[in-house]
């Protein structure tokens, strides 16, 4: 797992953009104490991610899938948003995208039949080209998934994360449902 420094020095690198500004600022904070209010709000309560990380740190050369469909910075910018809405990391929402490690016995081939088989194409990098780009890993819910952070909820961002990965592949395991 990321360590509190790691965890520190991502946040004062990539401060919130201006759309995480705005749900920051639109009921996602407690009131102050003695001004609680019964006031509605249409900006859903954000999930702490924290009770569903893991402890654990993949090791540099685990290898990341990440999630098919179109490879493009705007279907990454889609999921990250999506994310954001629902969970938070730190009291902030968390805009990430989803990805599996080969870690604990799994395989670039078991995720893609096991985990992915819903999925046309794929894409995978290391957790070492990952780290030094800056990204960090948190390992979230059941292993194989990792929850990436992205630095903002911007096409930028996404395509710059994109650019991390190598190129689509096709997934030989794709099932229909």
């Amino acid at each position: 797992m990321a360590s509190v420094e790691d965890l520190a020095e991502h946040a004062a690198r990539w401060p919130l953009d201006a759309g995480l500004r705005s749900l920051a600022g639109a009921g996602l904070r407690s009131p102050p104490p003695g001004r609680e209010t019964d006031q509605v709000t249409d900006v859903p309560a954000l999930r702490p991610i924290e009770p569903h990380i893991r402890d654990e740190d993949p090791p540099d050369d685990a290898v990341l899938v990440l999630r098919g469909g179109p490879m493009t910075a705007e279907k990454l910018l889609e999921h990250a948003r999506r994310e954001q809405r629902r969970f938070s990391y730190r009291g902030r929402p968390m805009p990430s995208v989803s990805v599996d490690a080969t870690v604990a016995g799994w395989t670039v081939d078991a995720i893609l039949e096991r985990r992915l088989w819903t999925r046309t194409s794929y894409a995978t990098t290391t957790v070492a080209r990952l780290r030094e780009a800056g990204y960090v890993l948190l390992p979230t819910f059941e292993v194989p998934h990792f929850d990436l952070l992205l630095p903002t909820s911007t096409e930028a961002a996404a395509g710059t994360l994109l650019s991390v990965f190598g190129p689509a592949e096709r997934n030989p395991y794709r099932r229909r449902r």
